[in-house]
């Protein structure tokens, strides 16, 4: 549990949608931070441009019981991590790599590696066969977010292999910099319209048609596949850390002393 150390004065007590600021001496579970050092300027759950965290009160991170606020959770670590690729893109390429930001860059790396399948597996295996199942217009859309998915796990691919040679050698040739700049852009804005469509239309449509028996389904399968316990959403009991695999494998270092706010993705 996040311990409050100081209510951050120059920022409005509340956000547009009732956020409290504070700022916090301990890691927040779940939100993808590493250490008390990152918790400056990476924007959990919202925030502002200066970077300061923003929780509501009492609001933890969705579990496997909570599919699509989990997968949506997941974009949101997708996003963070796509920053810091593009930020040692630009920042980092031309010198060698600080011990903080090969920190960063192998997280990122780790991530997209180790974790974000978890998330295409979700989609592609449980989410979208129920949902085409059910609403046989939505196969169009499905067939291009898979598409995306293809796409992305080849240039993914690409990424991580010039960045393990990075953190391997502390430095980057010219032309493997202009490939990892050039691959992780174009991850950046595929991941961009990939979300949108999902969020604005899969999602919500799936949320319409999908009943709390084939979504608890959809999540017991998450939960199988993450190897964490499964807790229905009325059992009374807390599901926590349901989603730790990925929060783990979500944790976020700054790129840099001081990079906090252009590590933020709404800076």
């Amino acid at each position: 549990m996040a311990v409050v150390r100081e209510r951050v004065a120059a920022v409005s007590s509340q956000g547009p949608q009732g956020q409290v600021y504070y700022r916090f001496s301990r890691t927040v579970p779940n939100c993808g931070l590493a250490s008390p050092k990152a918790n400056a300027g990476v924007r959990c759950g919202g925030g502002n441009k200066r970077g300061n965290l923003a929780i509501q009160i009492g609001q933890t991170e969705p579990g496997c019981n909570d599919p699509l606020g989990l997968m949506t959770a997941c974009h949101r670590r997708i996003e963070r991590f796509l920053k810091t690729l593009c930020f040692a893109a630009e920042h980092a390429g031309k010198r060698q790599l600080t011990p903080e930001e090969t920190e960063a860059l192998s997280r990122a790396l780790h991530y997209f590696r180790e974790a974000a399948p978890h998330h295409v597996a979700d989609e592609e295996q449980d989410l979208f066969p129920a949902l085409a199942r059910l609403d046989p217009d939505a196969t169009r859309a499905i067939n291009r977010l898979e598409l995306d998915h293809q796409r992305a796990g080849e240039w993914h691919a690409r990424v991580n292999m010039i960045g393990e040679h990075w953190l391997l050698e502390g430095r980057i040739s010219a032309a493997d910099l202009d490939a990892f700049r050039d691959t992780s852009a174009r991850l950046e804005a595929l991941y961009a319209e990939h979300i949108l469509v999902e969020e604005k239309q899969v999602f919500p449509r799936a949320a319409h048609l999908l009943s709390e028996l084939e979504l608890g389904s959809i999540g017991r399968k998450m939960a199988s596949r993450r190897r964490v316990t499964y807790l229905p959403k009325h059992s009374g009991l807390p599901n926590h850390r349901a989603e730790a695999a990925d929060s783990v494998d979500g944790d976020q270092v700054p790129l840099g002393p001081s990079c906090s706010n252009r590590m933020d993705p709404g800076a």
